[in-house]
């Protein structure tokens, strides 16, 4: 009876020690499995921050969604014309989702989202009425450099 024990103990400790091998197997193929996944949506993330696709792809500033202003917290100013002097129509907050209608070629600007010299004719909701006019694109998250609508028609500069 003696000799049995110690064949059964041998048996149980050989047992736990293959489980714990095949558990440990298991556990790296996951870990393997994780990270394959891990940097294959690293990939896919990286090439939409990159991409000019449109509208609701990444930034390098790790923005995306729709279009909105993104100032970095202050307001933007809204104006009448793409330039930097044209009158003042309001102010936007920062993070306000915008309607974009069309694009004009304007005074370079170096805002948030970097130097452009586009400018966007937005439309915002308010509770009494409906704000719109010109936001230089380097603070209009679109997800995109390019223009993301056709050209508004030409504008005269005035003071």
């Amino acid at each position: 009876m003696s000799k049995t024990r110690p064949a059964r103990a041998g048996n149980r400790l050989a047992w736990l020690r293959r489980s714990w091998k095949l558990t440990g197997s298991v556990l790296a193929a996951l870990a393997a499995l994780v990270a394959v996944i891990s940097f294959v949506l690293s990939a896919v993330a990286g090439s939409a921050a990159t991409s000019d696709t449109g509208p609701g792809v990444s930034s390098g500033l790790g923005l995306t969604g729709p279009p909105h202003i993104e100032t970095g917290g202050r307001p933007a100013t809204v104006r009448a014309t793409p330039h930097l002097d044209g009158k003042r129509v309001g102010q936007v907050a920062n993070k306000t989702r915008v309607a974009i209608v069309c694009t004009a070629q304007g005074d370079a600007v170096d805002g948030y989202l970097g130097p452009s010299s586009t400018w966007d004719w937005i439309r915002v909701r308010r509770a009494d009425h409906l704000l719109q006019g010109y936001v230089s694109d380097s603070l209009v998250y679109t997800g995109t450099t390019q223009p993301t609508k056709p050209a508004c028609r030409p504008t005269v500069k005035t003071s």
